[in-house]
């Protein structure tokens, strides 16, 4: 009887799961609104919201290895809580700049997603954003399934990830100073 229970508990939780696209979408509108309530600090505003509320939805290490490689399992314990840190911060910081440009009220924004079974996990939420008298510009959110949560991997702007602009931006840094060379720059930017 208990294993049916729990069964039916797992079962419903996980229909009740908040898709890719939702997020992006939730996002999206809490932007939106963000951005119009609040004119004179709407960045300062925006780091806040991304930094409370996205940052838990972030893939963090994941993310971390795709721009570190290898180079990440050799860090001590201590150090990646440290660089952690400050790449979240330069994360949150990067991304509520893009986000903030498409809350602007001559831009639309669109999103939509492949469907995802219940064993898929990875998926890609593509976003066309449109602006008054240019060019649509494409937005690619690369997500992945962590404990039956969908978090946030990688953002493709216009075709360039923004992983890869971090790997190339730190790979010099790393190479030449190690993990504390790329804490220290982080520290700087931040």
């Amino acid at each position: 009887m208990f294993i049916a229970q729990l069964l039916i508990f797992l079962w419903v939780s996980q229909s009740f799961a908040v898709s890719p696209v939702e997020i992006i979408n939730e996002i999206d509108k809490k932007i939106n609104l963000i951005v119009h309530e609040n004119k004179q600090d709407d960045q300062l505003t925006l780091t806040q919201y991304l930094t409370s509320e996205m940052v838990g939805q972030i893939a963090v290490s994941d993310f971390i290895e795709l721009v570190l490689g290898d180079a990440w399992h050799d860090v001590s314990e201590e150090k990646k809580s440290e660089f952690r840190n400050q790449f979240v911060n330069l994360v949150v910081d990067d991304y509520s700049s893009v986000m903030k440009a498409w809350a602007d009220p001559s831009v639309s924004s669109e999103f939509k997603m492949f469907p995802i079974d219940d064993n898929q996990v990875v998926a890609k939420v593509y976003g066309k954003i449109s602006v008054d008298g240019a060019d649509d510009f494409l937005l690619v959110f690369d997500f992945v399934k962590k404990q039956d949560q969908w978090c946030f991997l990688d953002m493709s702007v216009a075709g360039v990830s923004f992983s890869k602009l971090y790997q190339e931006e730190f790979a010099t840094t790393m190479s030449d100073r190690g993990i504390d060379g790329l804490i220290s720059m982080l520290k700087k930017q931040n």
